[in-house]
């Protein structure tokens, strides 16, 4: 991944455990329980960001068994790494990394999991054909994104301010089941499937909203305009959010799609006859 990437992430690391953004760690929770991690001797975790999903994976994964958490924002692996001294897990590894370049053999990983950070990535398709290659012939691969349906005042406050976000939004290649599903069959994965769950919730205040951009990635389109127009477009939003308050407070969509695949059992068999 590129250095601007990192910078770009290094800005949220601070806040991205914001307990308005709790959808991250109830998506993360959810992805490891669906990946079916009671037999995997080592996990990867790409883009473990504060490493929600490399945590949760710890909590599971059998004696003597590691998680390896990999990040390239250096922001972020500090977050991550801090958590895990302090639950003192030592079978846990936050390392750098690039996703489309990862640190391990062949065949070595016995499962890959991606929790909300496949749709940050440059090129997709590449980083699950590598996703692939480091996979056990048999093992899962189990990923989760952000689905449609998400509506937010926010996207519509970026284009009035002239940056094109609804054309060139990163969420969109993996935003419903068909996509993924699609992307996992086109990298080679058997038995893909794919579904969505709405983790949906209740905050309190529109200030909730706005930590929700604030300490994601949705606040890197803001690096391109200037500081008074981004706290103008901050007031315009939390007054759009306002209105959206009903006795309950205010809605978060959070659509969640989980996404999994097997490598094939026989993939060295068939590799090595010529054929995938």
């Amino acid at each position: 991944m590129s250095e601007a990437y990192s910078r770009r992430f290094d800005l949220v690391a601070e806040g991205y455990d914001s307990p308005a953004l709790h959808a991250m760690v109830t998506s993360a929770r959810r992805l490891v329980e669906l990946a079916d991690l009671s037999t995997a001797r080592l996990v990867v975790d790409v883009g473990t960001g504060t490493g929600h999903a490399a945590i949760a994976a710890a909590q599971v994964i059998p004696e003597g068994a590691r998680v390896v958490g990999i990040e390239p924002s250096g922001g972020m692996r500090e977050q991550a790494q801090a958590k895990v001294r302090s639950l003192n897990l030592s079978n846990v590894e936050i390392r750098d990394g690039d996703a489309l370049a990862l640190p391990f053999d062949d065949n070595s990983v016995d499962a890959l999991i991606s929790a909300s950070a496949i749709y940050t990535l440059p090129d997709i398709p590449a980083a699950l054909r590598e996703w692939r290659r480091v996979l056990a012939p048999g093992a899962r691969v189990a990923f989760s994104s952000l689905g449609v349906g998400v509506n937010s005042p926010y996207f519509d406050l970026l284009e009035r301010y002239g940056i094109p976000v609804r054309a060139h939004n990163p969420l969109e290649r993996v935003s419903s089941v068909e996509k993924c599903l699609r992307l996992l069959e086109d990298a080679g994965f058997e038995g893909a499937a794919s579904h969505v769950e709405q983790l949906g919730y209740f905050v309190s205040s529109a200030d909730d909203c706005w930590a929700l951009i604030w300490n994601t990635g949705a606040r890197i389109p803001l690096t391109y305009l200037p500081p008074p127009v981004v706290d103008q477009l901050k007031t315009t939003y939390l007054a759009a959010m306002e209105r959206e308050r009903t006795s309950n407070g205010i809605w978060i969509d959070w659509p969640a799609v989980f996404s999994l695949g097997r490598k094939p059992a026989d993939f060295i068999r068939r590799a090595g006859s010529g054929s995938e």
